[in-house]
């Protein structure tokens, strides 16, 4: 006895193959530019969170180097996983400095070192506004 597979009808396709996750494909591109524009975010807040841990000069520098460093390795998964989010709806992701730069609502602090509580509140301003495009994204996808 054999089983024949019926596909599923599909909205997009990734690498040749079609896939229909329930979001019309009009959708599923607002969504894939949405989350590029995250990526983007995301990847420049990884890259001042390295440069942070790297240059950080206070008393409690073993605490705050740790901690970036995990906060950087966060990141990073996190950066991964938007990236592939993105292939994941049909889209292709930004992958270039100049790309992410362009796109990032996240202000770079080039040429200069704060102290230590100002590269805090620098980073936690930057998760804010990840936040806040994650929150926009979740809205506009279950529109």
């Amino acid at each position: 006895m054999s089983r024949t597979k019926t596909a599923a009808p599909s909205t997009r396709e990734v690498v040749g193959e079609k896939i229909d996750i329930g979001i019309p494909q009009v959708n599923l591109k607002k969504i894939a530019d949405m989350l590029n524009e995250n990526l983007a975010d995301e990847y420049v807040l990884l890259t001042k969170t390295k440069k942070y841990h790297w240059n950080v000069m206070d008393p409690r520098f073993n605490d705050l180097h740790k901690f970036l460093d995990e906060q950087y390795q966060l990141l990073n998964t996190a950066v991964d996983e938007v990236a592939e989010r993105v292939r994941q709806m049909g889209g292709m992701t930004k992958a270039t400095l100049k790309e992410f730069l362009a796109s990032t609502q996240i202000e770079e602090d080039p040429g200069t070192n704060p102290n230590a509580d100002t590269m805090l509140r620098n980073l936690l301003t930057g998760h804010e506004a990840v936040i806040k495009s994650l929150r926009k994204i979740l809205k506009n996808a279950n529109n």
